[in-house]
């Protein structure tokens, strides 16, 4: 059976589907950029840096912000490498590298997330209790798919085997 459509009906459909998939792909940049947040930022800070302090072009201050946010990749995959190794051959010291690799990956959406916190509940009003939790959540709701989206990129050959 044939299904007979005018002109106006196809439009619509196309134009629907097209903006469906614009939401779609709003919506999936918007959580990727939240999950890799540390590189979006390290790669906008040295953007700005380069082109506010230094008056570079911007397509030699986007290419160093690349650089500084695949360095900070490397280096965020470097530590959490060695932190795993230390912890399989029961060495202490892996304790301090998870903390440097929290630090580097949460640290700043954390801190970005308590001030979006405090903003929607208004600081000034507030309790002191009030503020821990609102700023508590907002940080943590950043920085918690920061470094588990982050982490799931590394994988141990140990890791692998079990």
């Amino acid at each position: 059976m044939s299904n007979y459509r005018t002109r106006e009906q196809a439009e619509a459909a196309a134009v629907g589907g097209l903006m469906g998939g614009l939401i779609g792909f709003t919506f999936r940049v918007f959580i990727l950029s939240m999950i890799y947040s540390p590189f979006v930022l390290a790669f906008g800070y040295t953007f700005y840096v380069t082109q506010e302090q230094f008056n570079i072009h911007w397509f030699v201050s986007a290419i160093i912000g690349l650089f500084s946010a695949f360095s900070l990749f490397f280096i965020i995959g470097f530590i959490y490498a060695a932190q795993q190794e230390l912890r399989n051959n029961g060495n202490k010291f892996w304790f301090f590298l998870f903390l440097l690799n929290i630090t580097l990956i949460s640290g700043l959406p954390f801190l970005i997330g308590i001030s979006f916190g405090l903003d929607i509940i208004g600081k000034s009003s507030a309790s002191l209790l009030e503020q821990v939790l609102a700023g508590g959540f907002g940080g943590l709701l950043l920085a918690l798919p920061a470094y588990f989206g982050v982490i799931k990129n590394f994988a141990v050959e140990n890791e692998q085997k079990a």
